[in-house]
């Protein structure tokens, strides 16, 4: 649930620079779009933070286990472009 949260994050500052720079939108609307919403997921997140020692750091540790997963299959992604950069055969 927490690399949901996250994601969310993400999505939204996503949003906001698609507003802004493809779709021409008011600067100050977007960011007050990202500002709503990061409320609400923040309250969501404190929710389940308080719920913590009640059962809820099953979901919390599942989702930092995640988290983990997916941060190292990024960093093995990007290592492994990097190194096709680096050792690219030239076919002429």
């Amino acid at each position: 649930m927490l690399q949901v949260r996250f994601g969310g994050y993400n999505d939204h500052v996503g949003y906001n620079l698609l507003d802004v720079l493809c779709w021409h939108q008011n600067v100050i609307l977007a960011i007050g779009f990202v500002v709503f919403f990061r409320m609400i997921e923040t309250l969501y997140l404190l929710a389940f933070l308080i719920k913590f020692l009640e059962g809820a750091w099953v979901p919390i540790t599942l989702s930092l286990i995640f988290m983990l997963v997916m941060y190292m299959w990024h960093y093995d992604t990007l290592k492994k472009y990097e190194f096709n950069i680096q050792n690219k055969v030239s076919y002429t």
